[in-house]
C-alpha cells in the first residue's frame, strides 16, 4: 500500500490508543501489515495471551504515538478549515445537504478538540505536536483553548 495511506492508518491507530490509554495493540487492531514495515511500530511475542493473540504491537516510543495522534487531529482541524473555506467561498451554490455535512463535521471535530483541551494533562504532548503541525491553521485549536477559559 502507498505510504500516505499507511501513515493515515498509523495516525488512526495512534489516536485510538491515546483515547483508550493503550500502548499495546493486538494484531486485530493493526489492520494492515504494512504499518509495521514503516518502522514506527514493533512486533513482539505476547506472553500474556499467546494463544488468542500471539503478537502484540506497540510504537517504538510513546512520543511517536503522541505525534501520530496529533497527525490524526490535524486532519480533523484541516477538514474543518477546508469545509469553512468551501462554505464561505461558494455559499450561493451550497446545497442544504452540504451545509448539513459541514455542520456535522465541525461539531464532531470541535467535540474532539474540546475533549483534548478540557483534559489537557492527558493530551498535553499531543496538543503541543498539534499546534506545531497546524502552524497558521491553528485557529480551531486556539479557539477551543479560549472557550475553555
Amino acid at each position: 500500500e502507498p505510504i500516505p495511506t499507511n501513515l493515515n492508518d498509523l495516525s488512526n491507530l495512534a489516536w485510538k490508543g491515546i483515547e483508550e490509554d493503550r500502548l499495546h495493540f493486538t494484531a486485530n487492531a493493526v489492520e494492515h501489515p504494512g504499518l509495521v514495515k514503516i518502522g514506527f511500530l514493533t512486533k513482539d511475542l505476547n506472553e500474556d495471551t499467546p494463544i488468542q493473540n500471539p503478537y502484540i504491537f506497540h510504537f517504538l516510543h510513546k512520543t511517536f504515538q503522541e505525534y501520530f495522534a496529533a497527525k490524526y487531529l490535524q486532519k480533523l482541524c484541516e477538514t474543518t478549515v477546508t469545509e469553512e473555506h468551501r462554505h464561505t467561498s461558494s455559499f450561493s451554490t451550497l446545497h442544504h445537504d452540504n451545509l448539513s455535512m459541514h455542520q456535522r463535521t465541525e461539531a464532531v471535530n470541535s467535540n474532539i478538540l474540546k475533549e483534548c483541551v478540557q483534559n489537557h494533562d492527558r493530551y498535553r504532548q499531543v496538543l503541543k505536536f498539534l499546534s506545531g503541525l497546524l502552524g497558521t491553521n491553528a485557529r480551531c485549536l486556539f479557539q477551543e483553548f479560549c472557550n475553555s477559559l
